[in-house]
């Protein structure tokens, strides 16, 4: 099951600090995609993180610590993911 959420650069700066380059998490992490698109002129940017379950959870653990405001988003992502279903790919 493939899970995707959205941090703002703070987060993702403050996530990438608290997960060790040991961590099953951190390869999502790494592999983390910059975005930024502006809507009426307002200017959002970010970071695109694509993970599997246990990824999440370690990296949801890991912001109770840093940043406990995404804590939601990520729950939200992977109850969306298992509504969707497995992943063809």
């Amino acid at each position: 099951m493939e899970i995707f959420f959205k941090v703002a650069p703070a987060e993702f700066s403050r996530l990438r600090q608290g997960i060790s380059s040991h961590s099953p998490a951190y390869q999502a992490i790494a592999k983390a995609t910059p975005f930024s698109h502006a809507i009426e002129g307002v200017l959002f940017e970010g970071y695109g993180i694509t993970c599997d379950e246990n990824q999440a959870r370690l990296i949801a653990e890991t912001a109770k610590g840093c940043c406990p405001e995404i804590i939601r988003d990520i729950e939200q992502a992977v109850r969306a993911a298992r509504q969707a279903g497995p992943s063809t790919t």
